[in-house]
Protein backbone atom coordinates (compact mmCIF):
# COMPACT_ATOMS: atom_id res chain seq x y z
CA UNK A 1 0.00 0.00 0.00
CA UNK A 2 2.80 2.64 0.92
CA UNK A 3 4.38 2.79 -2.49
CA UNK A 4 0.94 2.98 -4.05
CA UNK A 5 -1.05 5.02 -1.97
CA UNK A 6 0.11 8.00 -4.53
CA UNK A 7 -1.62 5.95 -7.60
CA UNK A 8 -4.61 5.55 -5.24
CA UNK A 9 -4.98 9.37 -4.37
CA UNK A 10 -4.67 9.93 -8.30
CA UNK A 11 -7.61 7.41 -8.67
CA UNK A 12 -10.11 9.78 -6.06
CA UNK A 13 -9.04 12.83 -6.43
CA UNK A 14 -7.76 13.28 -10.48
CA UNK A 15 -9.01 11.95 -13.95
CA UNK A 16 -8.06 8.90 -15.68
CA UNK A 17 -5.56 10.73 -17.70
CA UNK A 18 -3.76 11.82 -14.80
CA UNK A 19 -3.58 8.31 -13.68
CA UNK A 20 -2.09 6.84 -16.99
CA UNK A 21 0.33 9.10 -16.76
CA UNK A 22 1.58 8.72 -13.49
CA UNK A 23 1.09 5.47 -14.52
CA UNK A 24 3.55 5.61 -17.61
CA UNK A 25 5.96 7.23 -15.68
CA UNK A 26 5.89 5.37 -12.26
CA UNK A 27 6.72 2.11 -14.41
CA UNK A 28 10.58 2.63 -13.95
CA UNK A 29 10.87 3.10 -10.52
CA UNK A 30 10.64 -0.51 -10.00
CA UNK A 31 14.13 -0.77 -12.34
CA UNK A 32 16.56 0.26 -9.27
CA UNK A 33 14.69 -2.26 -6.48
CA UNK A 34 14.75 -5.21 -9.27
CA UNK A 35 18.56 -4.44 -9.98
CA UNK A 36 19.39 -4.37 -6.36
CA UNK A 37 18.10 -7.51 -5.48
CA UNK A 38 19.97 -8.83 -7.90
CA UNK A 39 22.93 -7.63 -5.80
CA UNK A 40 21.61 -8.70 -2.82
CA UNK A 41 19.81 -11.84 -3.18
CA UNK A 42 22.90 -14.06 -3.61
CA UNK A 43 24.13 -12.73 -0.40
CA UNK A 44 21.32 -13.38 1.89
CA UNK A 45 22.56 -16.95 2.75
CA UNK A 46 26.26 -15.87 3.19
CA UNK A 47 24.91 -12.92 5.52
CA UNK A 48 22.91 -15.13 7.90
CA UNK A 49 25.97 -16.99 8.24
CA UNK A 50 27.46 -14.13 9.35
CA UNK A 51 25.25 -12.98 11.88
CA UNK A 52 24.74 -16.62 13.07
CA UNK A 53 28.77 -16.80 13.11
CA UNK A 54 28.51 -13.14 15.30
CA UNK A 55 30.72 -11.77 12.33
CA UNK A 56 29.08 -8.47 12.63
CA UNK A 57 31.81 -6.02 11.66
CA UNK A 58 32.15 -8.39 8.37
CA UNK A 59 28.17 -8.58 8.40
CA UNK A 60 27.60 -4.89 8.80
CA UNK A 61 30.73 -3.77 6.35
CA UNK A 62 28.71 -6.36 3.56
CA UNK A 63 25.21 -4.19 4.06
CA UNK A 64 27.13 -1.22 3.77
CA UNK A 65 28.59 -2.21 0.46
CA UNK A 66 25.42 -3.56 -0.72
CA UNK A 67 24.23 0.15 0.13
CA UNK A 68 26.57 1.79 -1.42
CA UNK A 69 25.56 -0.61 -4.59
CA UNK A 70 22.24 0.75 -4.42
CA UNK A 71 23.03 4.52 -4.49
CA UNK A 72 25.25 3.95 -7.29
CA UNK A 73 22.51 1.58 -9.38
CA UNK A 74 19.87 4.82 -8.27
CA UNK A 75 22.68 7.73 -9.56
CA UNK A 76 22.79 5.05 -13.10
CA UNK A 77 18.68 5.10 -12.84
CA UNK A 78 18.23 8.74 -12.60
CA UNK A 79 21.00 9.74 -15.19
CA UNK A 80 19.29 7.22 -17.51
CA UNK A 81 15.97 8.38 -16.95
CA UNK A 82 17.13 12.19 -17.51
CA UNK A 83 18.77 10.87 -21.09
CA UNK A 84 16.52 8.49 -22.37
CA UNK A 85 13.67 7.88 -20.00
CA UNK A 86 10.87 10.34 -21.94
CA UNK A 87 11.81 8.75 -25.93
CA UNK A 88 11.41 5.42 -24.52
CA UNK A 89 8.58 5.96 -22.39
CA UNK A 90 7.02 8.15 -25.68
CA UNK A 91 7.37 5.01 -27.87
CA UNK A 92 6.37 2.53 -25.13
CA UNK A 93 3.26 4.06 -24.50
CA UNK A 94 2.78 6.37 -27.61
CA UNK A 95 2.06 9.33 -25.99
CA UNK A 96 3.88 12.49 -24.78
CA UNK A 97 5.17 12.05 -21.17
CA UNK A 98 7.98 14.72 -21.56
CA UNK A 99 6.01 17.37 -19.74
CA UNK A 100 6.74 15.21 -16.84
CA UNK A 101 10.44 14.67 -16.93
CA UNK A 102 11.03 16.20 -13.57
CA UNK A 103 8.72 13.65 -11.79
CA UNK A 104 10.22 11.05 -13.45
CA UNK A 105 13.60 11.11 -11.94
CA UNK A 106 11.97 11.70 -8.76
CA UNK A 107 9.94 8.73 -8.93
CA UNK A 108 13.18 7.15 -10.07
CA UNK A 109 15.21 8.33 -7.18
CA UNK A 110 12.27 7.38 -4.42
CA UNK A 111 12.76 3.53 -6.40
CA UNK A 112 16.55 4.16 -4.63
CA UNK A 113 14.88 4.35 -1.51
CA UNK A 114 12.67 1.76 -2.14
CA UNK A 115 15.66 -0.79 -2.24
CA UNK A 116 17.37 0.51 0.77
CA UNK A 117 14.13 0.20 2.41
CA UNK A 118 13.71 -3.71 1.19
CA UNK A 119 17.52 -4.44 2.25
CA UNK A 120 16.83 -2.91 5.42
CA UNK A 121 13.62 -5.12 5.90
CA UNK A 122 15.84 -7.93 4.56
CA UNK A 123 18.53 -7.33 7.39
CA UNK A 124 16.30 -6.95 10.19
CA UNK A 125 14.39 -10.80 8.82
CA UNK A 126 18.45 -11.72 8.94
CA UNK A 127 18.81 -10.97 12.22
CA UNK A 128 15.25 -11.95 13.63
CA UNK A 129 14.24 -8.45 14.73
CA UNK A 130 10.65 -8.90 12.53
CA UNK A 131 8.93 -8.09 15.43
CA UNK A 132 9.43 -3.90 14.58
CA UNK A 133 8.10 -4.42 10.49
CA UNK A 134 4.16 -4.23 11.79
CA UNK A 135 4.40 -0.93 13.62
CA UNK A 136 6.90 0.26 11.11
CA UNK A 137 4.84 -0.25 8.22
CA UNK A 138 1.80 0.61 10.04
CA UNK A 139 2.39 4.10 11.14
CA UNK A 140 4.00 4.43 7.42
CA UNK A 141 0.53 3.18 5.87
CA UNK A 142 -0.97 5.60 7.89
CA UNK A 143 1.45 8.93 6.82
CA UNK A 144 1.06 7.47 2.90
CA UNK A 145 -2.33 7.83 3.08
CA UNK A 146 -2.42 11.59 4.79
CA UNK A 147 0.86 12.71 2.84
CA UNK A 148 -0.53 11.20 -0.42
CA UNK A 149 -4.13 12.68 -0.55
CA UNK A 150 -2.44 16.03 0.49
CA UNK A 151 0.05 15.98 -2.01
CA UNK A 152 -2.03 14.97 -4.86
CA UNK A 153 -4.82 17.14 -4.04
CA UNK A 154 -3.23 20.35 -4.04
CA UNK A 155 -0.18 19.80 -6.75
CA UNK A 156 -1.82 16.60 -8.78
CA UNK A 157 0.97 14.27 -10.43
CA UNK A 158 4.03 16.61 -9.28
CA UNK A 159 2.71 15.81 -5.86
CA UNK A 160 2.11 12.49 -5.81
CA UNK A 161 5.60 11.77 -7.20
CA UNK A 162 7.03 13.55 -4.66
CA UNK A 163 4.92 11.97 -1.78
CA UNK A 164 6.18 8.34 -3.16
CA UNK A 165 10.02 9.98 -2.81
CA UNK A 166 8.88 10.99 0.36
CA UNK A 167 7.22 8.00 1.82
CA UNK A 168 9.87 5.70 0.16
CA UNK A 169 12.80 8.06 1.99
CA UNK A 170 11.23 7.56 5.73
CA UNK A 171 10.46 4.03 4.97
CA UNK A 172 14.40 3.81 4.22
CA UNK A 173 15.05 6.00 7.49
CA UNK A 174 12.66 4.07 9.15
CA UNK A 175 13.68 0.51 8.38
CA UNK A 176 17.48 1.33 8.43
CA UNK A 177 17.41 3.01 12.24
CA UNK A 178 15.33 -0.34 13.24
CA UNK A 179 17.96 -2.53 11.47
CA UNK A 180 21.05 -0.47 13.10
CA UNK A 181 18.98 -0.75 17.15
CA UNK A 182 18.35 -3.87 16.27
CA UNK A 183 22.07 -5.31 15.27
CA UNK A 184 23.23 -3.05 18.65
CA UNK A 185 20.94 -5.00 21.10
CA UNK A 186 21.15 -8.64 19.38
CA UNK A 187 24.89 -8.85 18.39
CA UNK A 188 25.33 -8.28 22.22
CA UNK A 189 23.40 -11.38 22.86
Amino acid sequence: YIGSAPKYAIDVLLDDAAQAYYGFIAMPVFVVNVLAAFVYNPMVTELTDQWQAREVRTFLIRIARVSLAIVAITVVCVVGAWLVGVPVLNVLYNTDVSPYLVELLVLVAGGGFLAVATLANVGITVIRFQVVLVPIYAVMAIIAYLMSNWSVAGWGITGASWAYFGTMALTAIMLTTAFLVGVGRLSKR
